[in-house]
Order: structure tokens, then C-alpha cells, then sequence
């Protein structure tokens, strides 16, 4: 499962020694299996849906064993097929945690410290340096409405002293900007241990948490 957006579901995988992508609409039944890549490889795929053009995008980055010579690549299921564009900088990725907002797509990196911001209208890839908070144990960037890019994370070196905090970006300064803790008792209800681990998600500007 790759993702969701607009109601479709997007799914990818290996189908014997072929990487396929498909996306699927619950409601409808309907399943639509995508055409084969220029760079047919296992990639970090994200799908975004536009709901006034009534079409879908799935942007392809970079292969998910560390190929960082490929092409970010771009299905167009009006055009029904992959578009080629630049290939994203070598760059240190932070896992496959990234967020689609206001036509860009941004993804953590670890060096150099900071954003990849890539630009769905022009194809070109961009380095944001907006450094990540201290002593961030574990963030996820969550896309709000009206162009706000959130960050949420587990702050703290210590159990006994870890929190929930959620920032947002400030594109003007390029930092990160404190809006909200989540409180303490329902911090300790969703990481009883330090050792544990959590998700989260967004939906407009609601963020929803899980642990495990």
C-alpha cells in the first residue's frame, strides 16, 4: 500500500521480476494497473489527487535500495503514461517520510540537514534548509490545508521526559515554529515505553496518532 488521496488507493509491488503500480477506487471497484516506468525499478512512490481536473499524479523519487542516478518520474492519468523530469540531488533520505502540500512534494533528508522540496508544476527539485528541532527522536511532515507543512514529533533524550510536539514550517524564515504539545496524559496513553514506536497521519488539519 502505497498511499491514498481523493479516494483512490494506490498499491505497488513486485509481480514476479516486475515492479508494477496500481490504483484501485473502493467505491467504484474499479482498479487501473499502470503502465510500466522509463526505470521500471521498486521507487518511493506518493499518489496526489485533483479533484477540480478529476485526474490523479504519482510521482516516483528515488529507488528504494539507494539508486540515486534515476529520474523522478511522473504519471499523468489524463496523459496515461510516465513523464521524466530532473533527478532529485544525492541526498540522505530520512526513510520514505515525506508530504505533498500546495503542489510540492517534501521530503525529510538527513544530509544535508534539512527538506528536498519538489515542484510538481516546473519538475525541478529544490534543498530547504530549515534545520529539524533538538533532540527530535522521530518526526513526520503532515500536509495541512492553505500550504501549512507540519512536522510531528517525539521530543526528548529520556522517557521520563519525552513529549509530543507539532511545528510548522515558517517558508518566509525557514524554520520550524512550535504550535502545540500534546498533553501529557494522553502522550503516556499512546507511548507507554520509550522503546515504542508511532504513526501519524493527516486529513485536512486534523493530525491522528497510532502506536505500536
Amino acid at each position: 500500500l502505497v498511499g491514498s488521496s481523493g479516494g483512490l488507493v494506490c498499491f505497488s509491488g513486485l509481480d514476479g521480476l516486475t515492479f508494477k503500480t496500481l490504483v484501485c477506487n473502493p467505491l467504484t471497484q474499479t482498479w487501473r494497473t499502470l503502465p510500466s516506468m522509463h526505470f521500471n525499478q521498486q521507487r518511493q512512490l506518493i499518489m496526489v489527487v485533483d479533484r477540480m481536473d478529476r485526474s490523479f499524479k504519482v510521482i516516483a523519487t528515488s529507488d528504494i535500495y539507494g539508486d540515486k542516478s534515476l529520474p523522478t518520474e511522473v504519471y499523468d492519468s489524463k496523459l496515461d503514461c510516465w513523464l521524466l523530469h530532473q533527478t532529485m540531488p544525492a541526498v540522505n533520505l530520512c526513510s520514505s517520510k515525506m508530504a505533498f502540500c500546495d503542489s510540492r512534494l517534501y521530503l525529510e533528508t538527513l544530509s544535508p540537514l534539512g527538506l528536498m522540496m519538489y515542484q510538481l508544476d516546473t519538475g525541478y527539485w529544490e534543498h530547504i534548509p530549515a534545520k529539524f528541532p533538538r533532540s527530535l527522536l522521530d518526526g513526520y511532515l503532515v500536509a495541512g490545508t492553505q500550504k501549512r507543512l507540519f512536522l510531528v514529533g517525539r521530543i526528548g533524550l529520556y522517557s521520563t521526559l519525552q513529549s509530543m510536539r507539532i511545528w510548522e514550517l515558517d517558508h518566509a524564515k525557514i524554520v520550524w515554529v512550535e504550535i502545540s504539545r500534546m498533553p501529557p496524559r494522553y502522550f503516556r496513553s499512546l507511548l507507554r515505553l520509550s522503546a515504542e514506536r508511532f504513526e501519524c497521519f493527516g486529513q485536512d488539519n486534523l493530525i491522528c496518532f497510532t502506536s505500536w
